[in-house]
């Protein structure tokens, strides 16, 4: 995140969006839901990716060993031609205050990624190759999560319904059709029957073990809206990342200007 209408997390795990709020189906519709129809409603809601607005968050990264450490952010986001543009950058602590993210997401081929660190670069750089495989600000995501691709081009079986706490769930696997280097073999998501919101998301490698666990805490509402304000991914490695909104605004819009590679290091 943020954007997990593709289960990538792009913002799926950096970015809110507004839910809107539905009716729930009937138990005959809710039965005759296939895994498709239940991924289709729940991307719908956009609770877990943004399209436009503004998101001030924090970011607590706990590694394996206990230490911790912490990230304070903006996010802006926009569509330009029916694609999503994310930029990124990181307000505190002061020894990165100033390193900046780009998204670009592509209809064709791989989504663009551009970092600029003023302490190592000249000019903002291009995330390609293997690099994507590195670790996306220091968290428990890579930059390969952080592509639009998991639902895109993906199959999708419904397994039996599950509960997540006392919420009813929907249970659904997605499978990659054309799966990249660093890609999930396999995730399966619980979505919440009442408003079809995502409660969990477990990614598995090719042996079916999972790999790491996205876990909603926390939803909160805007403007009639719901949206999740925190979140936290675990991987089976141990450690985790903690994703906390502190403030949101739908309404702001970012020029397309902003969403230039060049324009990072202003």
């Amino acid at each position: 995140m943020l954007k997990f209408s593709r289960l990538g997390l792009v913002v799926s795990l950096l970015c809110a969006a507004p839910a809107v709020a539905v009716v729930s189906a009937s138990s005959a519709e809710a039965a005759e839901l296939s895994g498709q129809q239940i991924v289709e409603q729940m991307l719908d809601k956009e609770a877990l990716g943004f399209q436009t607005g503004q998101v001030s968050m924090t970011l607590l990264v706990q590694d394996a060993g206990g230490e911790s450490r912490e990230r304070r952010l903006t996010i802006r986001g926009m569509q330009e031609q029916g694609q999503l543009r994310a930029l990124v950058r990181v307000t505190a602590p002061s020894e990165v205050s100033g390193q900046a993210y780009l998204f670009r997401e592509s209809a064709k081929g791989e989504d663009d990624f551009y970092v600029f660190m003023p302490a190592l670069d000249d000019a903002p750089r291009r995330i390609s190759g293997s690099q994507k495989n590195g670790s996306f600000m220091g968290t428990h995501l890579s930059y390969s999560d952080l592509e639009s691709r998991d639902l895109k081009e993906g199959s999708y079986t419904r397994q039996p319904d599950e509960k997540v706490g006392n919420a009813d769930c929907y249970r659904v696997e997605v499978k990659p059709k054309q799966r990249s280097a660093g890609q999930a073999a396999s995730t399966v998501a619980w979505v919440r029957k009442s408003d079809m919101m995502p409660l969990r998301v477990r990614y598995f490698d090719d042996k079916g073990a999972a790999t790491k666990t996205l876990f909603v805490e926390q939803t909160a509402v805007s403007g009639g809206k719901s949206y999740v304000r925190r979140l936290t991914i675990r991987p089976a490695s141990g450690g985790s990342t903690t994703v906390v909104l502190d403030a949101v605004d739908f309404a702001v819009v970012p020029a397309a200007a902003e969403m230039a590679p060049q324009a990072l290091a202003r």
